[in-house]
């Protein structure tokens, strides 16, 4: 688990608890253009951080980002 904070630019947040189907050889821009809505998916949690925001991501969740702008953040792991 950990949290992200966005300093600067924005960043695309797709979270789940279930595997969604994702090929680990293709990109998450390819993943999100091409097969996103192609595809039946797991339910997926979505959001846009812009500068500020900050987001909780728990442990065991599934997760992609995909920064949409030049971005700087700060990443936070927690040890359980």
């Amino acid at each position: 688990p950990g949290f992200q904070q966005m300093i600067v630019g924005r960043k695309r947040w797709y979270l789940s608890v279930e595997k969604p189907f994702f090929d680990p050889n293709e990109t998450t821009t390819e993943w999100a253009i091409e097969k996103r809505f192609k595809q039946k998916q797991p339910f997926l949690y979505e959001c846009t951080l812009h500068p500020g925001d900050i987001i909780f991501f728990p442990n065991l969740w599934w997760h992609a980002t995909l920064n949409l702008d030049f971005s700087i953040f700060i990443s936070t792991f927690l040890s359980l």
